[in-house]
Parts: C-alpha cells; sequence; structure tokens
C-alpha cells in the first residue's frame, strides 16, 4: 500500500499547482458550500432568523481572517482569502437563485 502512495505523490510531484489553488479556492468552496445548504434549506421559509444562518458561513470565514490579521499566533492573514470567502458566498447565492427562477419558469410553462 505504501508503495502505491509513494508512486502517486511522485507522479503528482511533477505537476505545479498555482497559490491560490493551494491556499484560497478551498476556502470558496467551503462557503460556497456551506452557503449553497444553508440556502437549500432554507429555501421558501420567511424567517428574520433565516438571515442569520445564511450569513453566518462568510461570517465565520471573514472572522476567521481578521482574528488572524490582528492575533497572528492563529495563522497566516491573506487578504486573497477576503475576496474568495465573498466569491464563494456571492456564487452560491447567484447560482442557486438562477437554479429557483429557471424551476420556476419551468413550472409555468407546463402549466400553460
Amino acid at each position: 500500500m505504501e508503495n502505491r502512495t509513494n508512486s502517486i505523490r511522485e507522479f503528482f510531484s511533477e505537476y505545479e499547482i498555482a497559490e491560490w489553488i493551494k491556499f484560497n479556492l478551498p476556502d470558496l468552496l467551503w462557503v460556497f458550500g456551506f452557503t449553497s445548504v444553508m440556502l437549500i434549506i432554507w429555501n421558501g421559509i420567511r424567517s428574520r432568523i433565516k438571515i442569520f444562518y445564511i450569513l453566518l458561513p462568510v461570517f465565520i470565514g471573514l472572522t476567521s481572517e481578521f482574528t488572524q490579521y490582528f492575533y497572528p499566533t492563529f495563522g497566516t492573514f491573506d487578504p486573497k482569502d477576503l475576496v474568495f470567502y465573498s466569491m464563494g458566498f456571492l456564487l452560491s447565492i447567484i447560482i442557486l437563485k438562477t437554479i429557483n427562477q429557471s424551476k420556476n419558469e419551468k413550472q409555468i410553462t407546463t402549466l400553460l
């Protein structure tokens, strides 16, 4: 098993992965996934608490990054992370809103 693992590591060590893919993209994907789940769970529900849960992922991400800025012992501050957290949040909203609109359009056309 260890030989297989080593051969896989050697194969992929030949390729350079961009820094933003290694360090910033996981932040975007984490916030995107968390926000998407919250939007799906709270879809169609009218409640004031809904806003809290939808904003929670981006709040956690941005707060953790600013914490690293003011307290470097918690990690390394990277301004690109702030951008990627925000992009993950916005992409989730845009994509799910587009999907919901297309579903509504399909429902309307089938009724006609």
